[in-house]
């Protein structure tokens, strides 16, 4: 038996199929819905995630606060390092977005303020730095930026040191922006107490020379004696010696005098500058006269004067004219070839006459190299010495009291070498 087939009229079934055409058809927008898919559409990217975010890996909308944190009720910082170039500053979210009571009760508006203001100080303008080698990972950048903020976290004092006030454009070109010597290089006043002299000299071998060592003390003991004996006869200092060993003596006396100084603290001088200190300057200075006296063709002596004017310089503060003492000592010491390795040791040759001079060349050249490194940090500028420039060998590990004209002491102790703070500190 068969089921019978109902047919529906073909009107029926066209009114059928439109109303079910009109139940899926999409109705059209408001004007809300449709702003808010552009402005879904046009929103920024966020380059930078908050603190909180970042460390949570949370969508972040990157503004002060941001919209996580104001939900949270959590302090919205940016203060974690940044390394993508210049940090960009948050925008600071407004009225319509959100308002003041969804901020934290503790939070003070002058810290967001002072925060914001922070990171937009972090990128620093090129006039700021201007002459010198400058991108966001130089390393000039960091020490300017690190200058920049403790200034700013001292600026209720009214006068910071290291800080420049224009005075400098009243001082030499070589030592504009130091602090300014107040004393002046007087012979007859360095050597009235002998006895304290033979202490500085001593001192300044067995507390002040730790990495920097570039002379010999069985050397400079003779020339210290000569110096002491021609202020005795009331004669110039570098009588029998020459002036760049008699400034090597003076120096040593400045740099220890200057470490006693800082170690002691003595008693001020009206002025508010120590005993110490005042005698420290004299002797510096009466051995940067005795460099500026030198005549003649350039000696391993002058290099190694000048450098003792570097190492003093660098230890008071004096870093623009430490630069530029530096800089002069440089051709000296490229002129006497203490980079190379001399000619006949390199051409497998006998080995030099004097040990204890070529073991100072060595070292001289090193202490050089060491500093030259350390200023291009500082500064930020190139450094004088490439490396395919050098093949200068390291210093032997022996000690001053070791060292013979012929070569070590057969008698070498088996201990540790004061030369081997130079030789890693080189490395």
């Amino acid at each position: 038996m068969t089921t019978p087939v109902t047919t529906t009229p073909l009107s029926e079934a066209s009114t059928a199929t439109n109303a079910v055409n009109r139940s899926k058809r999409v109705l059209p927008l408001s004007p809300d819905t449709t702003r808010e898919s552009e402005n879904r559409r046009k929103a920024s990217k966020v380059s930078r995630a908050c603190d909180h975010c970042k460390l949570k890996k949370l969508k972040c909308s990157g503004t002060l606060p941001c919209e996580g944190c104001v939900k949270r009720r959590l302090d919205c910082q940016y203060d974690s390092l940044y390394r993508r170039g210049r940090p960009p500053t948050p925008p600071t979210v407004g009225p319509q977005r959100g308002s003041m009571s969804s901020v934290p009760p503790d939070t003070n508006p002058e810290q967001t303020s002072s925060r914001s203001t922070s990171q937009g100080d972090s990128g620093l303008e090129t006039a700021e730095i201007e002459g010198q080698f400058f991108d966001p990972t130089s390393n000039l950048t960091f020490v300017h930026r690190a200058w920049k903020r403790l200034a700013q976290q001292t600026q209720q004092t009214e006068s910071r040191p290291g800080v420049l006030t224009g005075a400098e454009n009243l001082q030499p070109l070589m030592s504009a922006g130091d602090k300014p010597f107040t004393t002046r290089g007087d012979s007859s006043l360095m050597f009235v107490n002998q006895p304290e002299a033979f202490e500085l000299f001593n001192y300044y071998f067995e507390n002040c020379v730790v990495t920097y060592r570039v002379l010999n003390r069985q050397y400079c003991q003779v020339w210290f004696e000569a110096v002491i004996n021609n202020v005795h006869n009331g004669q110039p200092l570098d009588t029998g010696i020459g002036h760049a060993k008699a400034a090597i003596v003076v120096n040593i006396l400045a740099i220890a005098s200057f470490r006693q100084h800082r170690i002691t603290e003595q008693a001020s001088l009206p002025g508010g500058m120590s005993i110490m200190s005042q005698q420290s300057e004299q002797y510096f200075l009466q051995a940067s006269e005795l460099t500026a006296q030198e005549t003649g063709l350039p000696r391993l002596e002058s290099a190694q004067a000048r450098v003792l004017q570097v190492l003093y310089l660098l230890q008071t503060s004096r870093m623009n004219q430490a630069w530029y003492v530096f800089g002069n000592t440089v051709p000296i010491v490229t002129a006497l070839g203490l980079h190379r390795k001399s000619t006949q040791y390199r051409n497998g040759g006998r080995q030099p006459t004097d040990y204890i001079l070529s073991e100072c060349r060595k070292r001289t050249f090193w202490v050089l190299y060491t500093i030259d490194k350390y200023l291009a940090v500082v500064f930020g500028r190139p450094r004088f010495y490439h490396d395919n420039d050098v093949d200068q060998e390291l210093p032997d590990s022996v000690n001053d009291e070791d060292m013979t004209p012929q070569g070590p002491s057969p008698l070498e102790p088996a201990m540790d070498c004061h030369v081997d703070s130079l030789i890693f500190h080189a490395r």
